[in-house]
């Protein structure tokens, strides 16, 4: 693998006065959800509606009569043998070629003629969020050139085994409050998708997001989160917590978020909904959407004249420290693969 260049955070002007607006107008292509077992891309028809009134208290773990979640621990081995198997699976192809986003812009026929970025919210929300330091990012992306087209995919950091056990607890907490407060006539493990395209700044740009609930026709964002206590507490939930979350609600067009907070025996007996404005005014003193949208489009300034080979694989991590580095490595075939460039002028 060679290292390319490194784009330095500390050289970029970040404050919290007020930045320039960023052009940035998301609009919805169509929905559709993933088999989480075969792969198969399939029409949303909203499922997962969202229960009112909520369901509460509830209790996060699987003695919960509305919860057959298997338990913790149970989850937590079952989620090292599905990496295991996925990091075997990627070592003879690319993972790619299995993109849900991909495979149902191939089934749409969707023209993608003049778009500069294919990519998932996640990849967007993590690189936007760099600059600030509370958060405590750290990212890995692929970047691919297809056509001309930029594809960017998310790829997972190794975890140290203290990292695992919390992000797994956290995942499986995630998990638990989605499903207690979801009502579905399908089985749960099944992601809903919207496909996304979007104007930022001069570029334009094709995302998918995954769709937690459904209430009233409109997209919602779910999320828990510990109790907030005191002071101390509170700014960390708004300097991290609730800024990602706002992030994730305005890169996808969600206006609203309910939010479980935690106690400290696993229940859950407070509920609130937010809106993206709502999160605005709360947050006014602590960011500025302006800001990582400033970011994100100074960060394709640089990244997307550097990404030109077809045969090659660009690396962007973000470890902390204000670097993010870039780094090739030939993949040994040329990208797109075959299934993609059956009609001319889609993907």
């Amino acid at each position: 693998m060679t290292e390319e260049s490194s784009f330095f955070i500390d050289e970029y002007t970040f404050n919290l006065q007020k930045l320039p607006d960023v052009v940035f107008e998301p609009v919805k292509l169509g929905s559709y959800y993933v088999d989480l077992d075969t792969g198969d891309v399939n029409p949303l028809q909203e499922h997962k509606i969202l229960r009112k009134p909520f369901p509460l208290p509830l209790l996060m773990s699987s003695e919960s009569d509305e919860c057959d979640l298997p338990d913790s621990e149970e989850l937590k081995a079952e989620e090292k043998e599905s990496k295991a198997e996925k990091e075997d699976e990627t070592k003879a192809e690319k993972p790619f070629l299995h993109d849900p986003l991909l495979l149902w812009l191939y089934k749409k026929k969707q023209n993608v003629d003049g778009i500069d970025i294919i990519t998932g919210r996640g990849s967007l929300r993590s690189i936007s969020m760099t600059p600030f330091e509370s958060y405590n990012n750290k990212w890995r992306c692929s970047a691919s050139k297809l056509g001309d087209i930029v594809y960017i995919m998310k790829v997972s950091l190794p975890l140290l085994e203290d990292e695992y056990e919390t992000v797994s607890d956290a995942c499986y907490q995630g998990v638990s409050f989605e499903h207690q407060m979801v009502q579905s006539p399908l089985p749960f493990f099944f992601d809903e998708m919207i496909a996304i395209k979007a104007k930022l700044g001069k570029l334009k740009c094709l995302f998918d997001a995954e769709v937690d609930a459904f209430y009233e026709g409109m997209p919602v964002e779910l999320k828990t989160h510990a109790d907030v206590r005191n002071p101390e507490t509170n700014v960390k939930f708004r300097t991290s917590k609730l800024f990602q979350t706002y992030m994730q609600c305005y890169l996808a067009g969600i206006s609203k978020c309910v939010m479980g907070f935690r106690r400290l025996d696993g229940t859950i007996r407070k509920v609130k909904e937010y809106t993206t404005v709502d999160m605005e005014r709360i947050c006014a003193k602590d960011w500025d959407k302006n800001a990582p949208m400033n970011f994100l489009v100074d960060f394709f300034d640089w990244l997307l004249p550097q990404v030109v080979d077809e045969r090659k694989e660009y690396i962007i991590t973000y470890l902390g420290h204000g670097e993010i580095t870039l780094d090739t490595k030939d993949i040994g075939f040329q990208f797109p693969p075959p299934i993609y460039t059956l009609f001319s002028g889609h993907v």
